[in-house]
């Protein structure tokens, strides 16, 4: 069976210039392809790697959806980390994440 992210290279693969994600802005459309979209989450999976988070390690996003949170997601899936869900955007878990965070022993701001 293949992995989510197995699936998402595969659909960057067949469709590159095709529109992945897009998001309206004040400012008018963002969009990124599936290469774009790719690109930026291999390099935070890379970037992750060369860090020192291994597979397995627990990462968090804290930042507010939008197309590159998904870049980051992806990317820390492609990296082979775990990933406990949107904390970003929920007040009241800001407690939860500094004990999540400190329980890993790592932290990061890329």
């Amino acid at each position: 069976m293949l992995s989510f992210y197995s699936r998402f290279a595969e659909c960057a693969e067949r469709f590159p210039d095709g529109i992945a994600i897009e998001m309206q802005r004040n400012s008018g459309l963002e969009s990124f392809s599936y290469s774009e979209l790719r690109q930026m989450a291999e390099s935070v999976g890379s970037w992750l790697a060369e860090n020192g988070f291994r597979p397995g390690t627990r990462c968090a996003i804290l930042a507010a959806n939008g197309p590159r949170w998904v870049a980051a997601y992806l990317g820390i899936i492609a990296a082979g980390s775990a990933h406990p869900g949107d904390v970003g955007q929920h007040g009241g878990h800001s407690l939860h994440v500094r004990h999540y965070i400190r329980s890993e022993g790592r932290h990061a701001y890329p």
